[in-house]
């Protein structure tokens, strides 16, 4: 079975226009973490969700590993390959 890749070039140009400013202002400011843009992507996700906060992660593992910690799983031993 042929999987195709996804277009992110196709992707992109039908946001181009309104990703391109926010882009150039996040570059400007060397606001690549811990920025504004984060807070408010927290604050509008946790109300997206329903939930009280939301935090913002590095990588869809560390994302797992802290739910399944927040559950109560216990050690987490992700395979790293």
């Amino acid at each position: 079975m042929s999987v195709p890749f996804v277009d992110l070039a196709a992707a992109f140009a039908d946001i181009e226009a309104e990703v391109e400013p926010v882009l150039h202002d996040l570059m400007a400011r060397g606001a690549f973490i811990l920025g504004r843009e984060l807070i408010e992507f927290e604050s509008a996700f946790a109300g997206f969700c329903e939930a009280q906060s939301c935090a913002g992660v590095e990588n869809g593992t560390t994302a797992l590993s802290l739910s399944l910690e927040v559950l109560g799983v216990g050690a987490v031993l992700p395979p790293y390959n």
